[in-house]
């Protein structure tokens, strides 16, 4: 096994353990973790729609970490959601300046760091 494999292997195990921190308040207490950011809004539907999209993300990743080059379309399907979520929290930050919360700068720094180390470590062309 490469370097390059084990990597990969951490960084989807570390990318579980992170999803779930942010996808299990939002799936189950949205309201409450909606106020611990600061970021409140009438309805909660879609803060559960993307807690338990995390969650899905998240134990796709443990279970992409066994073999990563065989869950392929798994890892790939994980990193384009992170390169856009970057991309639409950074347009948020961008254009709603005075209406998003600081910590939206957290998921922003989050979901780039692990584009990044996917991007670099993720297994191209090794069988």
């Amino acid at each position: 096994m490469s370097t390059r494999s084990t990597v990969t292997r951490w960084v989807l195990r570390l990318h579980f353990v992170v999803a779930l921190v942010f996808g299990i308040p939002l799936l189950f207490f949205a309201g409450r973790a909606a106020g611990w950011v600061h970021w409140y809004a009438r309805d909660y539907t879609s803060w559960k729609v993307l807690g338990a999209a995390l969650v899905a993300l998240g134990v796709g990743s443990l279970l992409a970490s066994g073999q990563p080059r065989r869950h392929r379309p798994l890892v790939v399907t994980q990193l384009t959601f992170e390169v856009l979520g970057a991309l639409g929290i950074a347009y948020r930050l961008w254009v709603a300046k005075g209406y998003t919360p600081s910590f939206a700068v957290v998921p922003l720094i989050v979901l780039v760091a692990f584009a990044v180390l996917l991007g670099l470590f993720f297994p191209v062309g090794e069988r």
